[in-house]
């Protein structure tokens, strides 16, 4: 995926980098200790971000978080 389409993306939906990492790992089926395992943060930071994006996108379950991924590419 380019960064051309991340920055626009990002843009669009007002989220951060790092939120759209937490959206890929949480539609790559990931929990939220793995997420932050991999991203080197807390569980609570991943639930902050979580928090985050579900109030951006007003997305508020983990299956409308992976279909919202699916349906923009970032899976």
């Amino acid at each position: 995926m380019s960064d051309y389409f991340i920055d626009d993306f990002m843009k669009k939906y007002q989220i951060t980098r790092r939120e759209v990492e937490v959206i890929r790992k949480i539609a790559e089926g990931f929990t939220t200790i793995e997420i932050g395992e991999q991203l080197f943060v807390s569980k609570f930071t991943v639930n902050a971000h979580r928090r985050n994006i579900c109030r951006k996108l007003d997305i508020y379950t983990p299956v409308g978080l992976v279909k919202f991924a699916k349906v923009h590419g970032l899976v």
